[in-house]
């Protein structure tokens, strides 16, 4: 009795400890992206675009989502309408947002890896592991969407400065 229990217990630490919770993302009316595990606390206008996510899937958007997670295509501003010294922030910003993309494939990547794994997983332990590996390619997601949305307030920064020039040029 006494090995059964010693047999029994591990697994059952070991299986009791992986948790799975369903949590909602959605964007408020000021732009933030919100999280929440309750469907009733998003707003009735927001639920048709808020994403359903489970704690043992990865938190990267799947291709149907790809353009929230790639940095707006128009706020880059325009090449011809601007002068020689924008063209340098152009650029830079454009280096930035070519990197970023770069970095998003490689996610989505690992993020189909993993996946693959999970469907091929045959033990609990084998779960656990890649639940582990999903959880370190989270923080991984989390740096990205930071450098995106830094990325985004800096083309924005630059659009506001063009416009701004280009009144004062009118």
């Amino acid at each position: 009795m006494k090995y059964v229990i010693l047999f029994l217990l591990p697994i059952f630490l070991f299986v009791s400890g992986t948790a799975f919770a369903e949590f909602y993302k959605y964007t408020d009316h000021n732009g933030n992206v919100r999280f929440t595990d309750d469907l009733g606390k998003v707003p009735e206008d927001q639920r048709p675009e808020a994403t359903s996510y489970e704690s043992s899937k990865s938190a990267i958007p799947g291709p149907a989502s790809k353009k929230e997670a790639e940095v707006d295509q128009t706020s880059a501003g325009s090449g011809a309408n601007a002068n020689t010294a924008d063209n340098s922030t152009d650029e830079q910003i454009k280096s930035k947002k070519d990197a970023l993309s770069k970095e998003y494939r490689s996610l989505m990547e690992e993020k189909a890896g993993l996946d693959a794994e999970w469907n091929d997983a045959k033990t609990t332990i084998e779960k656990h592991q890649i639940n582990l590996k999903r959880s370190e390619l989270n923080k991984k997601i989390t740096r990205y969407e930071e450098k995106r949305k830094t990325l985004n307030a800096e083309i924005q920064a630059h659009n506001a400065s063009m416009n701004k020039d280009k009144r004062k040029n009118e």
